[in-house]
């Protein structure tokens, strides 16, 4: 695939991505919500940055859902 900037590519195999509600359920169309990723690819990151601390903190904000910090 080419890459285009300021593209999205193709999502990797068994990534998960939602907009979720601060419990975790996903939200109606139309709706603002927290974007979360999931699924096994993201437990392959040990940090963030260098920074152990935050990439736990956003595991824990949501559960099952890794926070990217992103609204939609």
């Amino acid at each position: 695939m080419a890459v285009r900037p300021g593209k999205v590519g193709v999502a990797l195999e068994g990534s998960e991505a939602d907009v979720v509600d601060e419990q975790g359920k996903s939200v109606r169309r139309a709706w603002v919500g927290a974007w979360c990723c999931g699924g096994p690819i993201l437990a392959c990151c040990e940090t963030v940055w260098g920074d152990p601390a935050r990439y736990e903190r956003d595991w824990q904000q949501i559960p099952g859902c890794y926070v990217t910090g992103d609204v939609a």
